[in-house]
């Protein structure tokens, strides 16, 4: 599957783009670390970090290698991805005098308007590692924004045309995006150098992200818990 993609860029390139596929289980910070070892002679313009997966139910019920994964995948690799891209970033700014030549770089961050501050009952540990992802993807998008660094945190709700849902043992519910949707509220952001850095593609997204911003914390958690609720599995309940 993933040879059949990289030959489809590669058509749709011309032949200008080259393909390397690296197989990694990012659940495993070694295999993490051996990808990067594989990557080390690519120059890495733009980092999109958008592996995760989720999973609903009362916390003790959902599997405890399940949760310990999702936090490995959702919050420790896309530390480690970032780390190395930003790291060899900055040792060509020390090594060339001119930083301009260097040129700039892009880490996308797909977060989640789960990442509630005050936790999410039913789908706890995911909206926790979702909350990992935005406060990092803050801090670093401020630390680094005189390094030719550009941060961008993607946070959408459901998107409806991935396996996320099958993933997570969540019933088949609707959203308001879409891969596509998704991918070009992302672009057209990273197409706008002096833009804010923070993507909620949907506004109905947009809406529930800043009225939580206003509402107590009680509340979200008892409208968090409703929908949590509806979207676990019976026998997670």
């Amino acid at each position: 599957m993933l040879e059949d993609l990289a030959k489809s860029i590669a058509q749709l390139g011309d032949g200008r783009v080259k393909v390397r596929v690296v197989l990694a289980d990012l659940s495993d910070a070694a295999q993490v670390t051996q990808m990067v070892n594989e990557i080390k002679d690519v120059k890495v313009s733009v980092l999109i970090n958008n592996a995760g997966y989720g999973a609903n139910g009362q916390f003790d019920k959902v599997d405890l290698g399940v949760q310990l994964k999702m936090i490995s995948v959702n919050c420790s690799a896309l530390l480690q991805l970032t780390h190395h891209v930003v790291s060899e970033h900055r040792k060509a700014l020390t090594s060339n005098k001119n930083k301009e030549s260097i040129g700039a770089i892009a880490i996308v961050n797909i977060g989640s308007i789960a990442a509630a501050p005050c936790g999410l009952p039913w789908q706890t540990t995911y909206a926790a590692t979702k909350a990992f992802v935005s406060s990092f993807s803050h801090g670093i998008a401020y630390s680094l924004k005189n390094d030719n660094v550009r941060v961008i945190l993607v946070e959408p709700g459901t998107i409806v045309d991935t396996e996320f849902q099958d993933r997570s043992k969540q019933p088949k519910h609707a959203g308001a995006n879409t891969c596509d949707s998704v991918l070009a509220s992302t672009i057209d952001r990273l197409r706008r150098p002096n833009s804010n850095y923070h993507v909620i593609p949907a506004l109905h997204d947009y809406i529930t992200y800043y009225a939580s911003k206003f509402l107590p914390d009680k509340l979200i958690l008892r409208l968090g818990a409703k929908r949590g609720l509806e979207y676990s599995p019976v026998e997670l309940r």
